[in-house]
């Protein structure tokens, strides 16, 4: 169940890391990419205004990651709940911390703006579907 929520949140979140474009976090509702929780926040018509995407790499995740948020989560859950909080929070900590695939894209606009992005893999075949390119 907390897959299923945590993948379709990951489906509609784009990281904008470089470019044009101001940085952080971009959800694509639709066609519309957007940003996240700000008051005025830029709208682009992806299937409009996207005249090339280019995939660069696939993003390779620190294997370690998920040891470390198990550690963070046994002591946060240990200092809350005890014993059987800590067990429960080095799970949902390995959980929650636990490489997903990202890949790594580039993104040109007709008006002259680029940018960086990082994405999921199918997130990544979503926004190639919706400009196609």
């Amino acid at each position: 169940m907390i897959d299923t929520f945590l993948k379709g949140l990951e489906q509609t979140k784009i990281k904008i890391i470089a470019g044009d474009l101001p940085q952080g976090m971009w959800e694509v509702e639709g066609s519309i990419l957007q940003q996240v929780a700000t008051q005025t926040s830029e709208r682009i018509d992806l299937s409009k205004e996207v005249s090339k995407i280019e995939l660069k790499s696939q993003i390779r995740k620190d294997p370690y990651e998920p040891f470390v948020g198990a550690g963070v989560g046994a002591l946060v859950g240990l200092r809350m709940f005890g014993l059987l909080g800590a067990a429960g929070g080095a799970i949902a900590g390995h959980y929650f911390m636990a490489g997903r695939p990202e890949v790594s894209v580039n993104i040109d606009f007709k008006d002259g703006r680029a940018c960086m992005a990082v994405m999921s893999p199918s997130m990544f075949e979503t926004v190639k579907f919706l400009t196609n390119k």
